[in-house]
């Protein structure tokens, strides 16, 4: 004799069986959709999972305002809002995971420093001060350490020039090199075993040389002379290669250095323009390189296999590219200019060798400055980074030199630009 239960465990297995039966043949009877309206509606673009960062550092338009860095909504390719700085902002560069933006601050009231800047909030939450005014600023691939330059274009002979390493865990100087010339670019290469510095002029009248230091033990290892002043530093992403422009009188090159050996392996001629920033392809086989002459400007293509310049791309109604970054897929280049009225970032497709944006900057932007752009995405930290207490001032650092002074200073959040006379 069955159960009870058994039994209604039976009866409720029939009872779903004929209901799907009935369902299924109810269903047959309806009329099948035909034509356009069968087709299913496409689905709504997804926005993407790591979006595309990119900041860029106004000028100080006169002497009584300060600069901000402007976010870049890269996909409207507008201008999305400002973040304050308390000073003129230069040479931007982002961590390895997006989160973090380092921003060289040359100061007016407050202090020269390297801001530290989220980019999730984009807001500066910590300020590491350094006793002259920064020039470049390169983060290592672990996002470990910070580099930036301390340049003195008054008096060199007071060796005032230097090199001061971060450590990012806790935002201390954490080495300090004295640079025998005036460093300006500077980059980390690809397996963040050498920091690369370009100097333009040492005491003795001595011009142009790229410093090599070992990250490892934070000293200087070589000095590779240039035939002329470096203005801007690439470094190839999987190769002991560093691609470096240089100015002369009669052309523009591009100096192309074995890091590993600190030998000069090429100079490839840029036509009779005159080269500025430069960026390499993800896959390293490109270089991207502003350059400038008379009529307008464009952007140099260099195949770095055969060091040879395989095309430009004409940037009209521009006169003076200048800071050259690349999105993270290689796709667009961000080029800062100018037209001569108004300063931009223009965003050129380096497939189809074509502008395809172009963002005014109210403010203007420092021509000069060749880091003044950084462009990537954001994938999440590297590691935890939070605001600490104060230390008190001039209590040193972890290896016994001066670390940050006074108390970390958070500024405004993203909002709209304020009024000129409030900048």
């Amino acid at each position: 004799m069955r159960s009870p239960t058994k039994n209604a465990r039976q009866g409720w297995r029939y009872g779903l069986r004929l209901g799907m039966a009935v369902t299924v043949a109810a269903c047959g009877l309806l009329p099948l959709p035909s034509g356009p309206a069968a087709a299913a509606p496409p689905p709504a673009p997804r926005p993407p999972k790591f979006p595309t960062l990119a900041y860029v550092a106004e000028s100080c338009s006169d002497p009584y305002s300060d600069g901000a860095v402007a976010r870049l909504d890269t996909s409207a390719g507008t201008v999305a809002g400002y973040i304050p700085t308390g000073g003129c902002p230069g040479a931007i560069a982002l961590d390895p995971g997006g989160a973090v933006a380092y921003v060289a601050r040359v100061g007016r009231k407050d202090p020269d420093a390297i801001l530290v800047m989220s980019t999730v909030a984009n807001r500066v939450f910590d300020v590491i001060e350094v006793d002259h005014a920064p020039g470049g600023v390169a983060v290592s691939p672990d996002g470990a350490q910070v580099y930036t330059t301390i340049h003195n274009d008054d008096d060199l002979s007071r060796r005032s020039t230097k090199v001061v390493v971060i450590d990012t865990h806790d935002d201390s100087i954490s080495a300090t090199l004295p640079i025998a010339g005036n460093p300006g670019a500077v980059a980390v290469d690809h397996g963040g075993r050498r920091a690369l510095v370009g100097v333009t002029r040492d005491a003795k009248g001595t011009y142009d040389n790229l410093t090599v230091i070992d990250t490892r033990t934070e000293q200087i290892t070589r000095t590779v002379p240039l035939p002329s002043s470096p203005r801007a530093i690439a470094v190839h992403p999987s190769r002991h290669r560093a691609y470096v422009t240089g100015t002369a009188s009669e052309k523009g090159q591009v100096f192309v250095i074995n890091t590993a050996t600190g030998g000069l392996l090429a100079s490839i001629p840029v036509s009779e323009d005159l080269p500025q920033g430069l960026a390499a392809s993800g896959d390293g086989t490109r270089l991207y390189v502003g350059t400038l002459n008379d009529a307008e400007g464009a952007i140099t293509v260099i195949n770095t296999v055969t060091d040879a310049v395989t095309g430009t791309i004409p940037i009209p109604g521009h006169r003076l590219p200048a800071a050259v970054a690349l999105s993270p897929d290689g796709g667009t280049a961000y080029v800062t200019t100018t037209t001569g009225r108004q300063d931009a970032v223009v965003a050129v497709d380096t497939a189809a060798g074509a502008v395809t944006a172009t963002i005014d900057i109210a403010d203007g932007l420092d021509l000069n400055d060749l880091q003044n752009i950084a462009v990537g995405r954001f994938v999440g930290r590297r590691h935890e980074h939070r605001p600490r207490k104060p230390r008190h001032p001039g209590k040193p650092g972890r290896s016994g030199k001066p670390g940050r002074i006074g108390p970390a200073r958070a500024v405004d959040v993203l909002g709209p630009p304020p009024p000129p006379a409030a900048r």
